[in-house]
């Protein structure tokens, strides 16, 4: 499918990850591009693909700090105390000690659990992109070098919405342009014996 005479398209293959091969066109990228540049850069774009699909996955994760899972470990413990101390001043002959124990605990472990409540109320998580938009910003930015590196020859963009490479050529091959100037030639011949 082409948009018009200067526009390559390669479709992405979501499935596995990479983008159709076999859309070099010599008439049109001969003397832009050689067929294994253009070879190696749709497969690079297809290896990007690729690991954006991985960036997304560890972007998804939530992750818990070392220091909330050690706090809550704490809390849990010193509630389980609470609840043996408790136990056991109610059991006991003289269980005031082991009651302001039980005490000390609770308050310990509603303390941390508050602390905890707020810590997570508060921290800021982080945005849940879309596999579209991480390989996007991902395409974008090595298709940036490239455009520098081909400036005036071919311009390559990522349409996200129809999921495939654009890539422009600049550069209308000599070929083509004395094929047009032959037909606008014969085009005008061809008027003239008409007239």
């Amino acid at each position: 499918e082409e948009i018009n005479d200067n526009v390559i398209i390669v479709k992405a293959k979501e499935q596995i990850y990479t983008f159709e091969k076999g859309t070099y066109r010599e008439e049109l990228l001969g003397e832009a591009i050689s067929k294994n540049q253009y070879d190696d850069i749709i497969e690079q774009a297809g290896k990007t693909m690729g690991q954006s699909w991985s960036r997304k996955r560890n972007n998804d994760q939530i992750k818990i700090p070392n220091t909330v899972i050690f706090l809550s470990i704490i809390a849990v413990i010193l509630t389980i105390a609470y609840m043996v101390t408790l136990y056991t001043s109610t059991t006991a002959d003289d269980g005031t000690a082991l009651f302001v124990i039980s005490i000390i605990c609770i308050s310990g472990a509603s303390i941390i659990v508050f602390g905890l409540s707020i810590y997570n109320f508060c921290r800021k998580i982080g945005k849940f992109k879309s596999l579209d938009m991480i390989i996007k910003e991902d395409l974008d930015k090595s298709f940036e070098t490239l455009n520098m590196q081909y400036e005036g020859r071919l311009i390559f963009k990522y349409e996200e919405t129809k999921k495939q490479i654009e890539i422009t050529v600049l550069c209308r091959p000599k070929r083509l342009i004395n094929n047009n100037v032959r037909n606008n030639d014969f085009n005008e011949i061809e008027m003239q014996r008409h007239n």
